[in-house]
């Protein structure tokens, strides 16, 4: 399979060439120097030929910046010190899909928990205008049953009976004042507007590191221009694809077949390569 990069230059995809590239290692001294793995005598001549490989001013023999792409794009698995920005900048892409109330709420969400508010807990304690309402409601209605139980003693009625059907009532109102806050509260929490649009939200931390950088760059595109909702669908479509290669990443970490393995990188990185064109491709037409 052929993997044809943004300056016109064509790389031959193929299991002996990414296993050089995957098996890639650094030289002492210099960073930033990778050295391709050599199985056999005629990979030299072979990663030259792909235009993978060559020799450098100093007689070392390293990746050039065709084989430096390919390993940074199959060798991407955990953020390193590099993608320290990527793995805590970004932000929720959402669907266009989203009305703009929803898209409202899902914002303010967002921003209250990047601005660190707390999850909801239903067992902490109640707010003090919380507990002020429920004891005035608590204080009428004991008033009001004062009142109904000198009006039913007058009619005969036992006492004992009385008292019993006033706690009851008492705390059933208490109750269901305490549940009514409490569920109001959940549903207005960040986590729980957010679940509610899981299915329509995707998250930066969801994606590996490299469809992760890929994601926070159409991002930037999208935030810096005069009109981000045209783009806002073209942002979904692609965080859409970038979550499915992260996907399929995953799965291909799990095999433990190693020419299955390279087999699957290589259909990943050529269809990871095409949405990276697209991006770049985003990226000019806003320049």
């Amino acid at each position: 399979m052929k993997l044809t990069f943004p300056d016109g230059h064509i790389v031959q995809l193929t299991p002996w060439l990414l296993q050089a590239v995957l098996g890639a290692f650094p030289l002492p001294g210099d960073e930033g120097r990778l050295a391709p793995y050599e199985a056999d005598p005629s990979a030299r001549e072979m990663l030259i030929r792909e235009g993978a490989a060559a020799h450098d001013g100093n007689g070392d023999f390293v990746l050039t910046g065709h084989g430096l792409e390919l390993h940074r794009l199959a060798t991407a698995s955990a953020p390193g010190p590099g993608d320290r920005e990527t793995e805590e900048g970004g932000r929720l892409t959402c669907s266009p899909e989203l009305t703009p109330e929803e898209l409202s709420r899902v914002r303010a969400a967002e921003a209250r928990l990047r601005a660190g508010a707390r999850a909801f807990r239903r067992g902490e304690p109640l707010p003090a205008k919380v507990r002020y309402s429920v004891g005035a409601g608590l204080l009428l209605l004991t008033g009001g049953g004062v009142l109904l139980e000198w009006y039913l003693f007058d009619h005969g009625l036992p006492v004992t009976l009385t008292l019993l059907v006033f706690l009851l009532v008492t705390e059933w109102a208490a109750m269901s004042a305490i549940h009514r806050y409490r569920r109001a509260r959940q549903a207005r929490a960040p986590g729980e507007v957010l679940r509610r649009h899981a299915k329509r939200c995707l998250a930066p931390a969801a994606l590996d590191p490299v469809s992760r950088g890929l994601l926070l760059r159409v991002q930037r595109v999208v935030d810096g221009s005069a009109d981000p909702a045209a783009l806002a669908g073209r942002e979904w479509e692609l965080a859409r694809e970038l979550a499915g290669y992260s996907l399929r990443r995953s799965e291909l970490e799990g095999l433990t077949d190693p020419d299955e393995h390279v087999l699957g990188l290589i259909d990943l990185l050529a269809d990871l390569a095409r949405t990276e064109e697209r991006v770049r491709e985003l990226e000019t037409a806003s320049a």
